[in-house]
């Protein structure tokens, strides 16, 4: 009888020892997350993972907030808290919606947590307890946002490497990133630019130019003064772009919230005037005086010192554009190539009482490479970079600084000013 007795109470050490061991795994699906809205009034969906398991019968999950790590505004929770597994013979999973308020100035903090009770309301030990907890991390409104829809402003200058930052520079581009399916916004979209840019061509020194030019005197009515000779220089040649792109962009990759890479293709076309510097010239010459002759013109080489050339150029590409969507960094970088179109002045001719361009048009191919690395955060500012090479032409570069403004920024600046009797 004792050993029966003992057996007894050993099976129900045992029993309750099993008991003790056992766990119910359940998780949060994103354990660290970030939010960007385009409003004020905001909301987080939390998802749960439920695999199947078969160690207790009908568990219920419980979701809370840890009301000690969260800071943000007018918090709302579902009316229902709680979850009961009803078929533990297969994966579910469960959300559970928090609306809040975000803060115009700065980062908020959400924390939720998940635990699990038994049908005799005993608590359930969980399997990985960093699985049971997430951190939502809130970001201020009013800052640039990383939405599916995106339409930035850059304002800045261009920076020269030699000489600096200078006002006068200015650069402008209109960056539009337009999904063309709400369902997935990264999968297929639309890329739009249009700006005012500046790239650096050349400097270089140019030797021994011939000119011939009049040599003004008073008192000679009848006769012209020609000076002939050679001189050397040295020469800076700007290029000023007026362009617009048309891109369209599909994800070579599953489409996710941070990285995506992009198959382009589209057009690009811009109307450019490269304006050439000549200074420090060192001129060696002779006159000579002729008979002036009536009806007659003459055709002079004056000394270069700053000229003006206006072009088109068109472009039809493919290539490949990465976008890093990062909590405090927006990175956009793009690799095309395909055909370039240029229409230039293939010669000019300038006499004392006109000036004659001529025109030619050549097609060759080309590689352009472009980066903008933008701070998100306050205060929003990108730095840039491009590389244009053309075959038969000569390379064009430029780096920019600008602060970026998001069309929600402008909207902003013309809404209702607040008064006292308000």
């Amino acid at each position: 009888m004792k050993k029966h007795i003992t057996l007894f109470f050993l099976l129900i050490s045992i029993e309750g020892l099993a008991q003790k061991d056992k766990s119910l795994t359940v998780s949060f699906e994103k354990l660290k997350d970030t939010i960007h809205t385009s409003s004020s009034q905001s909301y987080y969906i939390s998802k749960i993972k439920i695999p199947k398991q078969t160690v207790f019968s009908n568990p219920t999950i419980f979701f809370s907030v840890d009301l000690d790590k969260t800071n943000v505004k007018d918090l709302m929770l579902p009316a229902e808290l709680t979850h009961k597994i009803t078929d533990t013979s297969k994966d579910s999973e469960v959300t559970f919606k928090v609306a809040f308020t975000r803060d115009t100035k700065n980062d908020r903090t959400l924390v939720f947590r998940v635990k699990a009770k038994d049908e005799k309301g005993n608590d359930i030990r969980l399997t990985d307890d960093k699985s049971t907890t997430t951190e939502i991390y809130v970001k201020p409104f009013g800052e640039l946002e990383n939405n599916d829809n995106e339409y930035w402003f850059f304002v800045g200058t261009n920076v020269d490497l030699v000489d600096g930052v200078k006002a006068k520079d200015l650069y402008f581009r209109g960056s539009f990133l337009i999904p063309l399916s709400n369902n997935e916004p990264r999968k297929h979209q639309f890329y739009i630019t249009f700006e005012k840019n500046r790239f650096f061509r050349e400097r270089d020194s140019l030797y021994r130019i011939p000119f011939s030019d009049i040599v003004f005197k008073p008192g000679q009515p009848d006769s012209i003064t020609i000076a002939r000779g050679q001189y050397n220089s040295f020469r800076e040649i700007v290029t000023e772009n007026l362009g617009f792109s048309f891109s369209y962009l599909r994800n070579l990759m599953k489409p996710n919230n941070n990285y995506n890479f992009y198959a382009m293709a589209g057009f690009y076309i811009d109307y450019q005037t490269n304006t050439y510097n000549y200074t420090n010239h060192s001129i060696l010459s002779d006159t000579s005086t002729h008979l002036r002759k009536r009806d007659s013109s003459y055709i002079f080489r004056p000394l270069l010192t700053k000229d003006r050339t206006n072009s088109w150029n068109s472009n039809l590409y493919l290539g490949y554009m990465y976008i890093h969507s990062g909590s405090s960094v927006n990175l956009k970088t793009f690799l095309q190539s395909g055909l370039n179109i240029l229409r230039y002045p293939s010669s000019r001719i300038k006499t004392s009482t006109t000036d004659m361009t001529k025109y030619s048009t050549s097609m060759n191919w080309y590689i352009r490479f472009h980066i903008d690395a933008t701070l998100v955060e306050s205060p929003g500012v990108s730095l840039g970079g491009e590389v244009y090479l053309r075959a038969g032409e000569i390379p064009l570069f430029n780096f920019t600084l600008t602060k970026v403004i998001d069309y929600r920024q402008i909207k902003t600046l013309f809404s209702k000013t607040p008064s006292q009797s308000n």
